[in-house]
């Protein structure tokens, strides 16, 4: 999609603070989307947030997701969110709770909406 196409987009980025996150949220915003609704487990420091951006903090896993993709009409999710580097503690139940289980949750609302819009 190029030119005015964006202009009228609601889009959601989950991972947005990494860094493939970081560059499809700066790319949205180069491009003018009309919604940029940008959300990491982690609060994303102020010097990297850009202008007309909404940052969120929330946890890809969180059922929260779902109200938070109603309450800005969002049409369009990035989901990124995702364990790249698993830490020393992490687990498998974790990165699955994380790549499958949020990768579940952000799609669901989207899917539904579908079915009430299509």
């Amino acid at each position: 999609m190029t030119g005015m196409g964006w202009i009228s987009r609601r889009i959601l980025v989950t991972g947005a603070d990494g860094f493939l996150g970081r560059s499809v949220v700066a790319a949205l915003a180069r491009e003018g989307v009309g919604t940029i609704v940008a959300t990491d487990v982690r609060d994303v420091p102020v010097e990297r947030r850009l202008p007309g951006v909404t940052y969120r903090v929330q946890d890809v896993r969180d059922p929260g997701l779902a109200q938070t993709l109603a309450d800005t009409a969002i049409d369009s999710v990035v989901h990124l969110a995702s364990i790249v580097t698993p830490g020393k503690g992490s687990s498998r139940e974790f990165e699955y709770s994380v790549d499958v289980l949020g990768s579940q949750n952000a799609v669901s609302y989207t899917h539904l909406r579908a079915h009430e819009t299509g």
